[in-house]
């Protein structure tokens, strides 16, 4: 019952943030999740296929990198960011690194 209500959480954060910045569910769980298949495996697999600690980390990635305006899913706790990470290493905002290895395929 824990492993389908993370899974769900995972996939509402995915689904949410790509109703504002458009990506490809592989696209973000690379970024994300740092694992490109992790949300389709668990879209479409039983719930479950990660650790505890995953899940944590991709949760905080979400809070770090989440659009501002945009509200965050109820029910789904949200850790405090802990850094405010709108640039990537290269200078440029993660949309556009996301977006960018969408389109490189």
């Amino acid at each position: 019952m824990e492993a389908e209500r993370l899974s769900s959480n995972l996939l509402r954060l995915a689904r949410v943030y790509t109703m504002k910045i458009p990506q490809s569910l592989a696209s973000l769980s690379r970024v994300m999740a740092k694992d490109g298949a992790l949300f389709g495996r668990i879209s479409t697999m039983p719930p479950g296929g990660f650790t505890i600690g995953k899940y944590d980390e991709t949760v905080q990635r979400f809070s770090n990198y989440w659009p501002e305006g945009l509200a965050w899913p109820e029910g789904i706790s949200r850790p405090e960011p802990t850094e405010r990470l709108v640039q990537t290493a290269w200078g440029k905002p993660l949309a556009d690194r996301i977006n960018r290895t969408a389109t490189a395929k």
